[in-house]
């Protein structure tokens, strides 16, 4: 078939008035296809992008919001607490710790304090002076 056509295309004459209005036509035609399509990709390339915010902020919220029955107040680090006294304390943080109280004769004050259940701290007063001593599993740098 397509001999046949080729030889039927060899016989048919176009005169120039003809053959540029064709070629203006094809020329318009792509253009026009051309601008469509552009506008078509930026749209989808826009909803693409959306769609994809979209999803992050979705997972993002579900990773981060508090789950049912659990209070967002409670994650926080728990504050300081006092102990009543020494033994209290060693049970709190849960190693031995040197009675410095001792030491300090005719103490004013002894203050025993647990640090989030790691660091314990032995406050003694005496004649409007304070001697701190600290303590924690581990070797880091226990001073404040």
């Amino acid at each position: 078939m397509s001999k046949k056509y080729d030889e039927v295309m060899e016989h048919v004459k176009l005169s120039d008035a003809a053959r540029r209005r064709i070629l203006d036509n094809i020329s318009q035609n792509e253009s026009e296809i051309r601008r469509h399509g552009f506008q078509w990709r930026q749209w989808a390339a826009l909803a693409a992008c959306l769609v994809v915010a979209i999803a992050g902020i979705l997972v993002w919220n579900s990773q981060n919001s508090p789950k049912p029955g659990q209070n967002p107040e409670l994650m926080t680090p728990t504050a300081p607490v006092e102990c009543a006294d020494l033994a209290e304390l060693e049970k709190a943080v849960g190693f031995p710790i040197e009675d410095v109280a001792k030491a300090v004769p005719e103490a004013e004050q002894i203050t025993y304090t647990n640090y989030f259940n790691e660091l314990a701290q032995v406050d003694v007063t005496r004649g409007g002076q304070e001697i701190s001593f600290r303590k924690s599993k581990g070797d880091e740098d226990n001073s404040g």
